[in-house]
């Protein structure tokens, strides 16, 4: 039986150096990714955005150290949202299969300036 709507999230501030932000689910209780997924939704959602940042470079990886890649990266506009200092970005990815290690997968992301603090999101089903 395929489970869908299963997600992950975890927060972390983001600065002009990449952050890796591990999705396991201890942080938000939540189940853990499985092995094997297909990946719908990678989404960053930011506060407190502050000198100058109006890009995010990020991608999807397999380990904490950024050599194993499942995703290009994604240079992605921060869109404004209406609350001052707040915005985001997500990528879909069509059902791509990712293999995690141990239940664990990571974003790296950083920004084009400035600093911000990023609340890091997938989805996927299995």
């Amino acid at each position: 039986m395929s489970e869908r709507n299963q997600s992950l999230s975890v927060s972390s501030a983001l600065s002009t150096s990449y952050a890796v932000l591990t999705l396991d689910g201890t942080a938000s209780g939540a189940r853990e990714l499985a092995n094997r997924a297909s990946l719908g939704l990678a989404e960053l959602a930011l506060t407190s955005v502050a000198g100058g940042a109006s890009k995010v470079t990020w991608y999807v990886c397999r380990d904490a150290n950024r050599d194993q890649p499942l995703t290009d990266e994604i240079e992605t506009d921060i869109v404004v949202g209406s609350t001052a200092g707040a915005g985001g970005c997500a990528a879909t990815f069509d059902g791509a299969i990712l293999v995690s290690t141990g239940g664990t997968i990571y974003i790296a992301a950083k920004l084009d300036a400035g600093t911000a603090d990023a609340v890091a999101r997938i989805s996927w089903a299995v």
